[in-house]
């Protein structure tokens, strides 16, 4: 099973150590590590680095407890998603020697139980990039996507992530986080059908020379700050705003599986990610913010000095940080997001 999958996601890619004693399965977005990290762990640890590769949070979560628990050694992904791992004991304590560098204040700030099991790896935000020569005026809010004009009739790409696809449509509406009775509910799924038909795919759109941003396919998607940038590398029409309404600030971070069956590999993964320099060449490689403040110090200037990576306090202010869903919350959040994506694949 596991060979298969590796395969199918094209993710089995090994950083080979000849004579290497050890190996780490990393189960991670795609394409989310440097290679050149990745080669200079292998080499310092004598580790072979193999990667999975998933598309989605929701897709992570399922595939890790239905089939990866007792195989994957390291897991990266939001923090407020892990909160589910936690209740079932599925992640074990950072390595008792680690001494994790000074927090950045935004992550100092939230995910405080998290920190005890979980390294935080990059932070960011959610916004939206749109290519300036296909547009009548700039995006400035939410509300310009999801109540779009004409024009954009199959030109939008939305996230396949169901909790950002909620909030991007909970902020839209003017909602506080803590609104979900029923009828806030019905007026979110309400405006997520009423757009439905201007949407080319709910997907993760990857940062490539292939997107459909860089080749007109689209003219709008909703994007993370870092993979925006990215894009921007391959079309200068591309421009990335956080919208007026407000907007996501996510943390993702490495955990240990509870049952990785390569825990010194692991740990030794967590040690090498928790050195200020490798955190910083990462985000550099990445376009997102390091959430430790000596990395910061070391990453380039035009990285360091970009509002759209470290945003100014005006914009930092008008982010929310999704609070964790109940089980019934959840649920209506991933039927929405099945419900969108069946419907698209019948149209």
């Amino acid at each position: 099973m596991l060979k298969g999958v590796l395969l199918l996601v094209l993710s089995g890619l090994a950083t080979g150590v000849v004579g290497a004693q050890r190996e780490l399965l990393v189960y991670t977005w795609p394409e989310y590590f440097d290679p050149g990290l990745l080669t200079a762990f292998s080499e310092e640890y004598q580790v072979n680095v193999r990667e999975i590769w998933y598309s989605s949070d929701n897709q992570k979560d399922s595939d890790f407890f239905l089939h990866y628990r007792d195989q994957i050694d390291i897991v990266v992904g939001a923090g407020q998603l892990f909160h589910p791992y936690l209740k079932v004991n599925a992640l074990a304590p950072l390595p008792a020697d680690l001494k994790v560098p000074a927090l950045e204040p935004v992550i100092a700030k939230y995910h405080q139980e998290l920190l005890k099991v979980a390294l935080p790896f990059t932070w960011g935000t959610l916004g939206v990039a749109y290519r300036r020569d296909l547009m009548v005026a700039p995006v400035e809010r939410w509300v310009d996507v999801l109540r779009p004009s004409a024009a954009l009739k199959g030109k939008i790409t939305m996230l396949s992530e169901s909790q950002d696809l909620f909030e991007i449509a909970r902020l839209t509406l003017g909602l506080l986080p803590d609104q979900t009775s029923q009828s806030d509910l019905r007026a979110i799924e309400n405006l997520l059908l009423a757009q439905h038909p201007y949407v080319n795919s709910y997907q993760y759109m990857d940062p490539s020379k292939h997107a459909g941003l860089v080749s007109g396919q689209v003219s709008v998607a909703a994007m993370y700050n870092g993979d925006a940038l990215r894009l921007q590398e391959w079309s200068e029409q591309v421009d990335f705003v956080v919208p007026e309404e407000g907007s996501v600030l996510w943390v993702d971070f490495l955990v240990i599986n509870a049952q990785a069956p390569n825990r010194s590999a692991a740990e030794d993964f967590i040690r090498f990610f928790a050195r200020p320099e490798v955190s910083a060449r990462n985000a550099e490689y990445l376009h997102f913010a390091s959430p430790f403040q000596a990395a910061s110090a070391l990453i380039a200037d035009d990285i360091r000095n970009n509002p759209l990576v470290y945003p100014p306090a005006q914009v930092m202010s008008k982010l929310v940080v999704p609070p964790v869903p109940d089980a019934e919350l959840k649920r209506f959040q991933n039927t929405l997001m099945m419900r969108l994506v069946q419907q698209l694949e019948k149209d």
